[in-house]
């Protein structure tokens, strides 16, 4: 028998009447060194809160679990779904409350949160309860270390909307917004940030319930992240992401974390002889089987979905199940027509049934870059001009709003398939 992961979800399907639609709201263990203390100037986190009270969803109703024949004798990883199904959600713009308007006109909403994700709940979805969305924080921010009680303010405010079944994607990447808040995977396989590290994986067991962890870095085999990347720091190797990644998931388990699932992505590129600045030795990084639950990639509308054949077979080779953890369109450097737009949508989804050991997605369903011009008269302005974009562009608006209707119904139509469903499973 299957069953659902954690008293919370049970007590919520039974006790809680779902909403149909959405409804605005106004708002191998292995030994450690010893542990090296973190240097004085920098501050040490204190404990994280526990979550608070169980919340009632506003907007969404949960695709429970079709009745699907699976073999029982087959071992899945940590929260993989049996064989024909998979989750699926969203990295999301997660603040905007109380913003001015000619600020929130710039990133392209005005509308509280719990009113935008309950839109993008009913006109993306079709109504159905995500699996997963992305939060935050980086290791670092302004030069201070961010604990988990930061990442459990998104939790708790994704969950107050969605309900608790909506299971975090923890982006904890070690490289902020200035050069100054890297931390490299040197810096982390040399014990610096042990402390900080052990105060995390308290906090994550204290919380308790399923997380997925995006470790150091998603796409560490480009030529982008100065943190992690051997193609972009010359002082760094692939062996120092091997020994970070392995140093952090020994930490966890020395604390006796179990709620936590490890997923490493490394980015899709073209087949050889092209790499597009990224390492086609990806292998390289890999930490190993005994620290990865999941395998999987990212890969937007720049390249092809057969571009993924090489991790997914990956994955398969090693066990695992394979993640797509970002894919969106309207990317900066293609000048796709809205028509290839919805092909290529299409063919990702024709991708994902076809190649079952895809058990998990997430649209990067977010804008990267404000708008220096909002009030354009070239901007579709919606929902009493609360929601504005520019129509059939190519300008890192990735959101599904900004594509038209007929790319978020489409969206919807796609995720209408059973195969998607809105809670995390426990082996049978």
């Amino acid at each position: 028998m299957k069953k659902l992961i954690g008293s919370v979800f049970l007590n919520f399907i039974v006790l809680t009447v779902l909403v149909s639609g959405c409804a605005p709201a106004s708002t191998p263990s292995i030994s450690l060194p010893t542990m090296t203390p973190l240097p004085t100037n920098i501050p040490l986190p204190t404990s994280t809160p526990a979550p608070t009270a169980t919340p009632t969803p506003l907007c969404g109703t949960l695709a429970m679990p079709s009745d699907i024949s699976s073999d029982n004798s087959k071992v899945l990883a940590k929260y993989e779904p049996p064989d024909g199904e998979a989750y699926f959600g969203f990295t999301y713009r997660l603040w905007g409350d109380g913003m001015s308007t000619s600020d929130g006109q710039a990133w392209g909403d005005t509308r509280p949160f719990a009113e935008r994700i309950c839109d993008s709940v009913k006109a993306e979805l079709g109504g159905k309860t995500p699996t997963i969305i992305k939060v935050g924080p980086e290791w670092k921010t302004d030069g201070v270390l961010q604990p988990f009680s930061v990442a459990l303010e998104d939790i708790n405010k994704v969950q107050a909307v969605l309900g608790p079944t909506v299971i975090p994607l923890v982006e904890w990447q070690s490289g902020g917004t200035t050069e100054s808040d890297n931390v490299t995977t040197k810096d982390i396989a040399s014990g610096q940030y042990d402390d900080y590290i052990t105060q995390y994986a308290q906090d994550v067991k204290e919380y308790g319930h399923p997380l997925f962890i995006r470790l150091i870095c998603g796409e560490f085999n480009g030529n982008w992240w100065q943190m992690c990347s051997p193609k972009a720091n010359s002082n760094l190797t692939t062996d120092d992401f091997v020994s970070a990644w392995r140093r952090v998931v020994d930490i966890f388990r020395q604390e006796g974390v179990t709620n936590v699932a490890w997923i490493w992505i490394p980015v899709a590129f073209p087949p050889p002889p092209q790499d597009w600045g990224r390492d086609p030795n990806w292998q390289a990084y890999y930490p190993g089987d005994d620290y990865v639950d999941w395998v999987g990639t990212d890969l937007n509308d720049w390249g092809k979905p057969n571009w993924m054949d090489p991790i997914y077979q990956f994955g398969i080779d090693h066990g695992k199940p394979f993640f797509l953890t970002e894919f969106a369109i309207r990317h900066l450097d293609v000048k796709f027509t809205h028509k290839q737009e919805v092909n290529w949508l299409n063919a990702m989804f024709d991708y994902f049934d076809s190649h079952p050991q895809i058990k998990a997605i997430s649209y990067f369903n977010y804008k990267m870059n404000s708008d220096p011009n909002p009030n354009s008269t070239n901007h579709v302005f919606l929902y009493e001009n609360k929601v504005n974009y520019l129509p059939d562009a190519n300008d890192f608006d990735q959101r599904l709003i900004a594509g038209g209707d007929d790319i978020r119904a489409l969206f919807a139509s796609r995720i209408a398939d059973p195969r998607y469903i809105s809670t995390i499973m426990s082996a049978p």
